[in-house]
């Protein structure tokens, strides 16, 4: 089976490459016609411009605290995520009773605006999106609203299964902090992204993204985020720190998982593998395909009557007719990977 796997486009981060980027994939679709097309979030770059942006955010730091009030008034006890999704909804009740002041209905209206506004743009983008690449399956990552509600709800491969080639394939997108926080972005409204349901405790892991897919035992699993510990590690504070997901790690080590595609940490582009006593499972890190980042896309192919990875080659973009293919990765008689620089240009 061929799969063509991009992730983190970044819509709007560099204007004169955005159509480019999106031209040359959809050419090398049309091209090579591979069995499955994948682009797993972070879609859109920013919604909003930075003086809008600001705005947006002195309203939201109104509504949360006034979500926060309500909540407490309530005696209602929610998880961050279930928290973030609670602002619309208190934001929607405080314009529709009366017992609220005007101060607070204002707040609430111009708040509930801001989202409309968000979505309405998203729209155009994703629009475009699924014209450029109407065979392709979308996750949304930590930029994205959450795609049931835009036109790319029936492409959206969030908690959907497909069977491909007898390969049976799963989605999970978004991201979250550690304590389960979704992560700021300034340009998108966080309240209206997928939720990454997992969160680390004093206690172990809760993870909706393990729960959901141990129940398939998929071949295949695409997620926004990668595997904790593999291909996710980033600079902090000048610390280096992994940002991956324990649910997404674990999934790899109990189950006959053969491959992982992520995107998310840019910096981490590449493959590494996972032995464990149900054979190998390689997790690809497609990095970005926005030039400014990275510039990548990657075509895997896996054995059909085995399911085992055979290779992945990452494909840089240089322009929509002519892309250069860098590294490819194949896997060897004892079951590893290696890798080769092969310096083939593409027309």
């Amino acid at each position: 089976m061929k799969i063509v796997y991009a992730t983190d486009l970044h819509y709007g981060l560099d204007k004169e490459w955005d159509f480019k980027y999106l031209d040359a994939l959809r050419n090398y679709v049309e091209k090579n016609k591979p069995d499955l097309i994948v682009v797993s979030g972070d879609l859109i770059d920013s919604l909003f411009s930075e003086e809008e942006a600001q705005k947006n955010k002195n309203l939201l730091g109104y509504m949360l605290e006034i979500t926060k009030a309500e909540l407490e008034r309530r005696e209602a006890r929610v998880s961050p995520y279930e928290f973030m999704n609670a602002i619309p909804i208190i934001a929607k009740e405080i314009l529709n009773n009366n017992m609220y002041p005007s101060e607070l209905k204002e707040i609430a209206e111009k708040y509930l605006k801001t989202l409309d506004k968000a979505v309405e743009k998203a729209k155009d983008i994703y629009i475009l999106y699924k014209s450029m690449l109407p065979q392709a399956y979308f996750l949304p990552g930590n930029h994205d609203i959450d795609f049931d509600k835009t036109p790319l709800e029936e492409r959206n491969l969030h908690g959907s299964v497909l069977e491909v080639k007898g390969f049976k394939v799963v989605g999970y997108g978004g991201a979250a902090l550690p304590n389960g926080m979704p992560i700021p972005v300034e340009n998108v409204p966080i309240e209206l992204t997928t939720p990454f349901n997992e969160i680390i405790t004093d206690d172990g892991v809760i993870s909706e993204i393990y729960e959901a897919i141990s129940k398939v035992k998929p071949d295949i699993i695409f997620s926004h985020v990668p595997p904790l510990r593999y291909l996710d590690e980033v600079e902090m504070d000048d610390k280096k720190i992994h940002v991956g997901s324990p649910g997404l790690a674990k999934l790899a080590e109990d189950f006959d998982v053969k491959l992982i595609c992520c995107g998310h940490v840019h910096e981490r582009r590449g493959i590494k593998k996972i032995r464990k006593d149900k054979g190998l499972t390689v997790v690809v890190n497609g990095g970005s395909l926005n030039k400014n980042l990275d510039g990548y896309f990657v075509e895997i192919t896996l054995d059909e009557e085995t399911k085992k990875f055979e290779s992945a080659s990452f494909i840089r973009v240089i322009g929509p007719e002519v892309i250069f293919e860098e590294e490819k990765y194949l896997r060897t008689n004892d079951d590893g990977v290696t890798s080769l620089l092969i310096n083939k240009l593409l027309d």
